[in-house]
C-alpha cells in the first residue's frame, strides 16, 4: 500500500492502481475526507452534511472488499 500511496500522490495514477488498487481507493477518499474534516474541525461544526452512520460503514465496507478482491487476484495470479 506504501508503493500505491507513493505513486498516487506523484500524480502517477495507473502506477498506483497497479501497485495495490485499495490503497489507491484509500488514497482517493483521504483526498477528500482529510480537507473536509479539517475544516469541520476549525468551524466547530459539519461543514456541508455529516456523513451518516450507514454512509460511513458502506464505505469502510466497500474498501474491505476492494483490498480483499486485489489480495486474492493476486494471490491467483502470482
Amino acid at each position: 500500500m506504501t508503493t500505491s500511496w507513493a505513486y498516487y500522490v506523484r500524480g502517477q495514477w495507473v502506477n498506483s492502481a497497479y501497485a495495490n488498487l485499495g490503497g489507491m481507493a484509500l488514497a482517493m477518499l483521504s483526498t477528500v475526507l482529510v480537507p473536509w474534516t479539517l475544516v469541520s474541525g476549525v468551524r466547530g461544526r459539519w461543514w456541508g452534511q455529516p456523513v451518516g452512520e450507514k454512509l460511513a460503514v458502506a464505505i469502510a465496507a466497500t474498501l474491505v472488499a476492494v483490498n480483499l478482491m486485489d489480495w486474492v487476484i493476486r494471490l491467483l495470479i502470482d
